[in-house]
């Protein structure tokens, strides 16, 4: 509109589950679900190397977890939205990012533990 009191109309275009786009992005977490799943056992097999007793195998079963759910929660927000689906999203996201933040913040904590300052440093 030449007075530019009215909008211009778009059509919404939504990717659809069966566009070559979709399928990609779906491969794509699949594959990486497979390669957390494989460090997830490896990290179960080999719970009694020093490396992993070092970096405690507790956290990184979280870290672990926590980066899974957040490959799942890209799925749901690339398909036309629905109130369950942006729910779904929402959780899936929510979940991740506080399973993956506390997780790092817990390690940070673990280090400060192991290395103190110095008596003439505080914080």
């Amino acid at each position: 509109d030449g007075s530019r009191t009215t909008c211009v109309s778009v059509d919404k275009i939504f990717m659809s589950a069966r566009s070559p786009l979709f399928i990609g992005l779906a491969c794509t977490t699949a594959l990486m679900l497979i390669f957390i799943l494989v460090i997830f056992y490896l990290v179960m097999t080999h719970e009694n190397r020093p490396i992993i007793k070092a970096s405690n195998s507790i956290f990184l079963y979280f870290l672990l977890i926590g980066l899974a759910v957040g490959f799942l929660a890209t799925l749901p927000s690339t398909l036309k939205p629905t109130s369950y689906l942006c729910t779904v999203e929402y959780l899936l996201y929510t979940i991740a990012t506080s399973i993956i933040t506390s997780t790092l913040c817990w390690k940070c904590g673990n280090v400060r533990l192991l290395f103190p300052t110095s008596p003439a440093v505080t914080s």
